[in-house]
């Protein structure tokens, strides 16, 4: 339900003015510097510092991520989905390819010192905010426990992010269907509805995070479920995503009409409209 919602909910058109606003308020809201806050877990300086120095991490950590995890600022994507569409998943990946394998070998040694000092500078982490239509997770959950991500991937992009399984692509210039299901215990990679991969989660829980944006709330006590029994099981998840937008669409269109009239009013008005009840040829004389 909370996927077809989100779907339907791109498909609509709204109007550029509102769009400017609900936008305009998204960029002010989010803070392009992030604020960490860290409590100390005992008493004394020593816990204060350590507190500090967390805060700093996470501060860093944070800039990394909202200057390199994609082309759009990943909170202030965040921030938008939740005006537009009253929901928004984020999700946390490991970038394997930026952090490297640690050396093996004769030089291990050596070669471990230097592989330790560039990670220094390294971030690895990437987190996102794809639009909530490609992510189905369970709605009532705060903590998932199952993801469904689907997304369209060419060839080249698959072997760039999956270096391991390039094998199972032979042409960078398609376009490939894939779908990623995560378990708290396993991970499967599903590409043209072929299983490629399936491999145990070594994170130890589904790496994906969601939230609605507050605005909704259970409309009904019962739902049909289909077999003639009606029950409520909570609020519908198309029911609680809610966007800012939702329910304002007739006010829209109706301000965008008169707005559209009003500029047509003021192009024609300059235009003199000379009638006649004679011939054309009156008019040139």
């Amino acid at each position: 339900h909370l996927l077809l919602t989100m779907v339907a909910a791109d498909q609509k058109r709204y109007r550029d003015y509102a769009q400017s606003k609900l936008r305009g308020m998204v960029d002010s809201l989010v803070t392009s510097e992030p604020v960490v806050t860290r409590k100390p877990k005992g008493k004394g300086e020593e816990h204060k510092d350590k507190a500090n120095e967390s805060e700093k991490w996470g501060r860093g950590v944070l800039r990394e991520i909202a200057i390199g995890s994609g082309m759009v600022p990943p909170f202030r994507a965040a921030g938008l989905n939740l005006a537009t569409y009253g929901y928004a998943v984020g999700v946390f990946r490991w970038n394997e390819g930026l952090w490297g394998k640690k050396p093996m070998g004769e030089d291990g040694e050596e070669g471990k010192a230097e592989w330790e000092e560039t990670q220094k500078g390294i971030c690895p982490y990437i987190i996102e905010f794809p639009h909530p239509g490609r992510i189905l997770l369970p709605p009532n959950e705060r903590v998932v426990t199952l993801a469904i991500e689907s997304a369209s991937l060419y060839g080249w992009d698959f072997k760039a992010m999956y270096p391991e399984l390039a094998h199972k692509v032979n042409k960078d210039r398609k376009v490939y269907e894939m779908i990623i299901c995560t378990t708290p215990e396993r991970l499967a990679i599903v590409v043209e509805g072929v299983l490629v991969e399936e491999k145990v989660n070594i994170y130890g829980f589904v790496p994906y995070v969601h939230g609605f944006s507050g605005r909704g709330g259970e409309r009904s006590p019962v739902y049909p479920t289909g077999d003639g029994v009606n029950l409520s099981f909570g609020a519908a998840p198309e029911d609680m995503a809610v966007g800012l937008l939702d329910g304002a669409h007739d006010a829209i269109r109706a301000l965008d009409e008169t707005f559209t009239t009003k500029s047509h009013l003021a192009a024609i008005a300059p235009v003199l409209n000379i009638l006649t009840t004679g011939s054309a040829e009156d008019l040139n004389t």
